[in-house]
């Protein structure tokens, strides 16, 4: 398991995903996806398998978007953990803000 099979996985239920940060100008809806911790898994003193946390935003201002449930089944399609750790209303921009945690084991490669 990759990086890049979560980010292909969300790019099939989001089309507007980035990376760490969207840029200034991203039009809502759209997702940011990043890396929060690694936990590694060690055997005889080496790095056997890299163990990631990280978390999934999407960011809507329409109440009970398809777009979440297409996330979810686009996380439940790959051999990952998952939970929606949050759902938040941002009053200064009318966003609706969902927050996924997520847990992948494998390897580190983007490409």
């Amino acid at each position: 398991m990759t990086l890049n099979t979560l980010k292909n996985a969300i790019l099939e239920a989001c089309l507007n995903l980035w990376h760490y940060t969207a840029p200034n100008n991203a039009q809502v809806p759209y997702a940011v996806w990043a890396e929060d911790q690694r936990f590694d898994f060690e055997a005889n003193g080496k790095h056997a398998e890299h163990a990631w946390q990280g978390t999934l935003d999407y960011f809507t201002r329409t109440e009970n978007d398809l777009e979440v449930q297409n996330i979810e089944e686009a996380l439940d399609s790959i051999p990952i953990g998952w939970r929606l750790n949050s759902i938040q209303y941002e009053e200064d921009t009318g966003v609706i803000h969902y927050e996924w945690v997520w847990n992948l084991y494998g390897t580190n490669d983007l490409e």
